[in-house]
């Protein structure tokens, strides 16, 4: 997630967390007018110092395709890899989308429409239509190579 707002996001609540730390913990004066308690600055800490951004780093969308479907993983939030079978699949293709206008943003979303998409940045996917009406789009970086790989294997 390389989004240049997310990443000062996450890098204003770090940085506030890792000051308030080491102003109260480290140092003995207390953080802020309202001071939380020690234990309760700790834990606050581990969350937002240290979990909060290391769940950001982590976040990583992996595609694959193979001749017989597409694998997707949003890791961390999906623990298995969703298959999409091109036996399923009634349309495919890859195109450029407007990720605000169409899904309110980036992660796991869904539109108004009740398509899902998962993306992480940019405005590249692969928008995919199943056989039971379900509607996709899988954001990519690789929009060349995709279209390559579909090709090869005549799906576009």
């Amino acid at each position: 997630m390389t989004l240049w707002w997310v990443v000062l996001i996450v890098v204003a609540v770090t940085s506030l967390m890792w000051y308030g730390f080491i102003q109260q913990i480290i140092y003995g004066y207390p953080f802020g007018t309202n001071p939380a308690s020690d234990p309760v600055l700790i834990v606050l800490w581990l969350l937002f110092g240290i979990g909060f951004p290391i769940f950001f780093l982590s976040l990583k969308l992996t595609t694959t395709v193979t001749e017989m479907a597409i694998y997707v993983q949003f890791k961390p939030l999906m623990i298995k890899q969703q298959t999409i079978p091109f036996s399923e699949i009634t349309s495919i293709q890859v195109e450029t989308y407007h990720p605000i206008k169409e899904f309110w943003g980036y992660g796991i979303r869904l539109s108004i429409d009740g398509a899902k998409a998962y993306n992480i940045k940019g405005n590249h996917g692969i928008r995919i239509e199943l056989k039971n009406g379900k509607k996709m789009l899988i954001g990519t970086q690789k929009t060349d190579e995709i279209k390559e790989v579909l090709e090869s294997i005549n799906i576009q």
